[in-house]
């Protein structure tokens, strides 16, 4: 009995000798999620707020799952809260306001990790955006990216102009978004 314990009390140490290794500074564990998602611009208002409930009830069950296999950085895709489409009935997202984002950074500060997003997002100028965010262990909003080069997006959402870098676990990041990371000329507004 006490080889027994003796055994699974050195198991125990050297599991979480491993897991101190891994969250050491340097390294980052990262999850990327690949979901399919509902999308947000049917004709009906109603079904359009089940299918944002039913894509977030999703992504806190991947940070659930990523969490608890030792991930530290969950990475959702491009508007994955929305689903990828567009039309003038699309339903958008105020980061700030918005319970379901509110939701998702409760759950990234629960279980200690760094959570990448998808948004149809309108800003409070009412300006529209494909915004990814990241959202850090404490539950804050650490970066966003505003797509810079526009494909089925156009002409629903404003273009971004920059590739910003921020802080995930210490180290430099940003974030390139679908076409933003294909396309090799300058922005237009950074010819001027």
């Amino acid at each position: 009995m006490y080889r027994a314990l003796s055994c699974a009390v050195c198991c125990l140490l050297l599991s979480l000798a491993a897991a101190a290794q891994e969250r050491k500074p340097g390294h980052l564990r990262m999850a990327l999620v690949n979901l399919k998602c509902l999308t947000t611009d049917g004709l009906e208002e109603k079904d359009n707020a089940k299918a944002l409930m039913a894509n977030a009830e999703r992504h806190l069950y991947f940070i659930d799952r990523a969490a608890k296999q030792g991930a530290e950085f969950i990475g959702f895709p491009e508007l994955s809260l929305n689903g990828y489409s567009f039309s003038k009935n699309t339903t958008w997202i105020k980061i700030d306001e918005d319970g379901l984002v509110n939701a998702i950074a409760q759950r990234a500060k629960e279980r200690g990790v760094y959570v990448s997003i998808g948004v149809a997002e309108v800003d409070k100028d009412g300006k529209k955006w494909n915004t990814q965010l990241v959202i850090g262990p404490d539950g804050t909003i650490v970066g966003k990216h505003r797509k810079i080069w526009l494909t089925a997006e156009k002409g629903h959402t404003e273009k971004g102009t920059a590739h910003e870098v921020f802080a995930v676990k210490g180290m430099k990041v940003g974030i390139c978004t679908c076409a933003d990371g294909t396309d090799y000329k300058q922005p237009e507004s950074a010819s001027r």
